[in-house]
């Protein structure tokens, strides 16, 4: 790779010799939310209505619920979140901004599919969808090899790409554009 700040290249035996130019416009990236509310301690009480409520988000199209008992806190309801059997890929974490806590919910996967939303039936009061600000979107990985497509991009999920040249996998990195060399090393073959 021209410039590894942009992207890697590992090969395989399948790999022929050749040189692309690859333009990456966009990378892969993961749905990432917080809360608009914050909250002066990590271990403030978020449900004080003396009764078990859930917390509803959807994750790639699946709706997901977890039961919130009463007098939970903000870092309790983030252990419940990340230790549900059935959690399908979310990481919930607590943030602080200097002041306030606040509690942070990551898809783990990349790409457009990978989306997450807080569920419009969600029991928690002050948790519901417009009580969440996104912060980060899912959206595929954008790029072109040698100029093609030249109207639109080729999109993939990941910013680890095996599928587009032969016995090539593509580490991206960031924008920009590259040029891409593989030849075979026949000193060492020879050595």
């Amino acid at each position: 790779s021209s410039d590894s700040s942009v992207l890697t290249v590992s090969t395989s035996s399948g790999a022929a010799d050749g040189t692309h130019s690859i333009k990456v416009e966009q990378l892969a990236s993961a749905k990432s939310m917080v809360t608009t509310t914050g909250y002066a301690s990590k271990d403030t009480d978020i449900n004080s209505s003396n009764a078990t409520v859930s917390f509803r988000y959807v994750y790639e199209g699946t709706t997901h619920s977890v039961s919130v008992g009463a007098n939970c806190t903000l870092s309790e309801l983030a252990d419940i979140i990340n230790n549900d059997a059935e959690n399908p890929g979310v990481k919930a974490s607590i943030v602080n901004d200097g002041t306030n806590y606040y509690l942070q919910l990551r898809g783990l996967d990349t790409g457009a599919d990978a989306s997450l939303t807080i569920a419009s039936n969600s029991g928690l009061i002050g948790f519901g969808a417009s009580n969440f600000e996104t912060i980060a979107s899912n959206c595929d990985a954008l790029l072109r090899l040698d100029g093609w497509p030249s109207s639109s991009y080729i999109t993939r999920d990941s910013n680890n790409i095996s599928d587009l040249i032969d016995g090539v996998t593509l580490n991206l990195k960031s924008t920009g554009t590259v040029t891409v060399t593989t030849s075979t090393d026949t000193a060492t073959i020879k050595s």
